[in-house]
């Protein structure tokens, strides 16, 4: 839908039909929109995460999940001192 010209990307739609004066309107301001848009020519990287490393494991999945199953309760004052005994 587009290529890099001198640093900057450029769009180029192709339409099986001719676009109306309406459709060539909204075009326009798409294209207007999408220039305020900075790609980057970085490789984009895959990271989970739920790890420090961003490294996948199913480990570190079932311990996500593990923890979203579990219902969470707020204990009063007494309750949390008594269980730190």
């Amino acid at each position: 839908m587009g290529n890099w010209v001198r640093g900057e990307w450029v769009w180029d739609f192709k339409w099986r039909t001719n676009l109306g004066m309406h459709d060539q309107d909204l075009l326009t301001q798409l294209i207007e929109s999408l220039r305020q848009v900075r790609f980057s020519t970085t490789e984009d990287d895959w990271c989970w995460r739920h790890e420090p490393g961003g490294v996948f494991s199913v480990k570190s999945t079932y311990l996500v999940l593990d923890m979203r199953a579990r219902p969470q309760r707020i204990l009063p004052g007494d309750d949390i001192e008594n269980l730190a005994r």
